[in-house]
């Protein structure tokens, strides 16, 4: 399966970013540019994550399209986070999650 050669442990400024299995294997039918740019936006986020939380994200293809998705991470202690769900969501579900302020930064 494409999707287990695509596991991630990041360790960025001594934060460890796990990436679960399941969660790329729910992207496995989307373009290699669409989970690069979720996997980057994991990599470079901002945001401080507290306890458990999904975040909107939008990424764009090649040709400019783009797709929404909800991304949940729990903390597992205070330098180690978990990417446990990744799963597609309409736009109206992005602006919402936009509105709330819960957007991957």
């Amino acid at each position: 399966m494409r999707a287990l050669g695509l596991q991630q442990k990041y360790i960025a400024d001594d934060n460890v970013i796990i990436v679960s299995v399941e969660c790329l294997i729910k992207l496995e039918s989307y373009s290699d540019e669409i989970i690069t740019g979720i996997l980057y936006a994991i990599d470079n986020m901002t945001r401080v994550l507290i306890d458990d939380m999904s975040l909107g994200l939008a990424v764009n293809d090649k040709q400019g399209n783009a797709s929404f998705f909800s991304v949940s991470f729990v903390s597992l202690s205070t330098f180690e986070t978990s990417v446990y769900d990744c799963t597609p969501i309409t736009s109206d579900q992005y602006l919402d999650l936009v509105l709330d302020n819960k957007v991957l930064k």
